[in-house]
């Protein structure tokens, strides 16, 4: 629309402008309601990146650690405050009740394009959405009264464009956790459930605590027995997420378990043997994906390899004494190879949805 014009107020800017280390530069960037949320959300986030990249490449002194980039996907206040102004928006009252309602945003968008038989999104396309669909501001904040210039004046003549700020508003990260269940263990007989939350930037973290516990047995004549009782903690990191979804996507992580057990299954004799460990451990390494199913629910695909150790007792029920079975030989289990396998079922509890916030925070 007018690149060339912004940039050089933005050049005008930061060329006169002397920045401290503590200083810091804000690049807001927006695009225009039209089409679906999510190509808005990509559209605004690379012409943050592209601005970003064009003012360290014009003031290379200025650190990378001092951008701050923040997509905000669509500029629904910037088209209310045109169509506020124009009193040419065909069926402008009802077009504005639209964009005052409580509907979500999707709806809204369905009923515009319906308003009016077509006329008004038809007017809105040629006349309101191109000045939305390439918005960026950059605002520098600084912990000092004022800034310090190189030249007495600066001019600049988009006021709504490059701003200064003393200060940054304080945003409060939405709680998000999960509750994960091991289907796979489940089909086993052993029951399982494990609670992770993220953590860090963008939630590329995340600790999860786990448990497994199972107590099942039959009858002396068939002398099957089952009890496992595992736990650990694991950690993980997760890689892109377009999305925008915490705990979505690829995920690489590192575990660590213990736990006893006591397993005598398939038995047809007396003398069959059965393996009972008073403490066993396992280390290793996960990977795995997790792809939403609904807005609560992932489905989560993993594997793990490492290490299994402990010792174990072999015994049989032979010559039961008040059915305290006796120890016939004792080992040490040194086992490397694949330790994990599952097929989660994963419920997402707190504000799951990033994209949501986003637009929630731009309204």
């Amino acid at each position: 629309m007018n690149n060339a014009h912004t940039l050089e107020i933005i050049n005008q800017m930061f060329a006169n402008v002397i920045l401290e280390e503590d200083d810091f530069i804000v690049i807001t960037s927006a695009a225009s309601p039209e089409g679906g949320f999510d190509n808005n959300e990509h559209l605004a986030k690379e012409r943050a990146i592209s601005l970003k990249n064009y003012i360290r490449q014009k003031f290379p002194h200025i650190k990378d650690s001092q951008f701050i980039t923040f997509p905000l996907a669509e500029n629904w206040d910037g088209m209310k405050e045109l169509i506020e102004k124009d009193d040419n928006v065909p069926a402008r009252k009802q077009l504005l009740k639209i964009l005052e309602s409580k509907l979500s945003r999707e709806s809204q968008k369905i009923r515009i394009k319906r308003l009016n038989d077509g006329k008004t999104y038809a007017y809105l396309l040629e006349h309101i959405l191109p000045y939305l669909r390439g918005s960026a501001t950059t605002t520098i904040y600084s912990k000092r009264n004022e800034l310090h210039f190189k030249k007495d004046t600066i001019e600049i003549v988009r006021v709504d464009t490059v701003c200064f700020d003393p200060a940054l508003p304080k945003t409060k990260r939405p709680f998000v956790m999960a509750i994960r269940n091991n289907l796979i263990y489940d089909a086993a007989l052993l029951p399982n459930l494990a609670i992770e939350i993220p953590f860090g930037r963008d939630y590329r973290w995340s600790v999860g605590i786990e448990g497994n516990w199972s107590w099942w047995n039959t009858n002396a004549n068939t002398y099957y027995y089952h009890r496992i009782q595992m736990a650990g903690v694991e950690l993980r990191h997760w890689f892109g997420n377009k999305a925008k979804r915490p705990l979505t996507g690829w995920y690489l992580g590192a575990y660590g378990y213990g736990g006893t057990y006591d397993v005598r299954l398939f038995t047809k004799k007396k003398s069959d043997m059965g393996q009972l460990s008073n403490w066993s451990y396992s280390a290793g390494l996960t990977l795995g994906y997790s792809m939403r199913i609904s807005k609560r629910f992932n489905l989560e695909f993993g594997i793990g390899a490492g290490y299994f150790g402990g010792k174990y007792h072999k015994y049989n029920v032979s010559d039961c004494a008040g059915c305290t079975f006796p120890k016939r030989s004792t080992h040490d289990r040194k086992y490397w190879g694949p330790t994990k396998a599952g097929i989660s079922l994963v419920w997402l509890i707190g504000n799951v949805n990033q994209n949501k916030k986003t637009e929630e925070q731009q309204r």
